[in-house]
């Protein structure tokens, strides 16, 4: 009997998970506007409809840097300018984990006021790659100094979402080094 019921649960199941669990991520690569749709795979995919690398690569690149000009300018809105506006992005820091764009924003606020100690940043070591339809993970070393000296440095991983205007992080999550 029992062992009727376990052949059932592989053969029937297992089956409707697997379909359920597909359904889930097709919902979700399919989050992208359909309006926007065209307009984001020629920014991401390459003649073979693949996530173009190398064009990945520089384009977060390009973000790293605008986003470390903008800290480094005490520019709280370009630093945020980067990030996905809404309620699904996420950071996970010393802090804990925060939900929303505003949250996040509110985390990073008080480094921005008028007269707040806030070191110079610097991204190194960018590694990126496609995860799928819209979405890609990069992984970097941050890196913040006072002149030559480092006072703080850890890894970071972002996951990134294609979006009308770009690539724009989607969930942020940082370890500062034990130094």
């Amino acid at each position: 009997m029992w062992k009727r019921i376990a052949i059932f649960a592989v053969v029937v199941a297992v089956p409707i998970g697997v379909a359920r669990l597909v359904q889930t991520s097709t919902s979700a690569s399919n989050n992208i506007d359909r309006g926007d749709q065209a307009r984001t795979e020629s920014v991401i995919t390459n003649a073979s409809g693949r996530i173009d690398a190398a064009s990945l690569h520089s384009t977060v690149e390009h973000m790293l840097l605008e986003q470390a000009e903008a800290w480094n300018a005490g520019d709280l809105d370009g630093f945020m300018e980067w990030y996905e506006r809404g309620p699904e992005v996420t950071y996970i820091g010393s802090v804990g984990l925060i939900h929303g764009w505003n949250a996040v924003r509110l985390r990073y606020a008080p480094l921005f006021e008028p007269g707040a100690a806030r070191d110079a940043l610097r991204f190194e070591g960018l590694d990126t790659r496609p995860l799928g339809t819209g979405l890609a993970l990069a992984t970097a070393r941050y890196v913040l100094f006072d002149g030559d000296s480092i006072t703080s440095t850890g890894m970071f991983t972002l996951v990134l979402r294609a979006k009308r205007e770009g690539w724009r992080i989607a969930h942020d999550h940082r370890a500062a080094d034990s130094n």
